[in-house]
């Protein structure tokens, strides 16, 4: 048995309307901290909650959050590999580091 769910309606007269989520570029969610993306998750999250408690289709809200999801694993795997990387190659570190210094601090 499926559901039915309200429709929505994108016009300013309705009072019953329900206002789509913010369309945000995945060129903008690459440029976004870490906070902001995990802010975004949370507020879509707490959003589609409300939608489908109100019966309407959550549809909307699952693509804004599956490329904010994206953008997050994006950057976990990322880090990962980065440490894995880092961890195989500590002479790379070592060779990267910054120098020392060769001069005395005058007191």
């Amino acid at each position: 048995m499926t559901k039915k769910t309200k429709k929505y309606n994108n016009s300013f007269d309705n009072q019953n309307s329900v206002e789509l989520p913010v369309i945000v570029t995945i060129d903008v969610l690459a440029g976004a901290s870490d906070s902001e993306l995990r802010s975004r998750n949370n507020d879509l999250e707490n959003e589609k909650d409300s939608i489908l408690r109100d019966g309407y289709d959550p549809r909307p809200w699952e693509v804004e959050l599956a490329y904010v999801q994206r953008e997050i694993d994006i950057r976990r795997n990322r880090m990962h590999m980065h440490e894995r990387y880092i961890r195989n190659n500590p002479e790379l570190v070592e060779l990267n580091a910054a120098p020392q210094s060769s001069y005395k601090t005058i007191n």
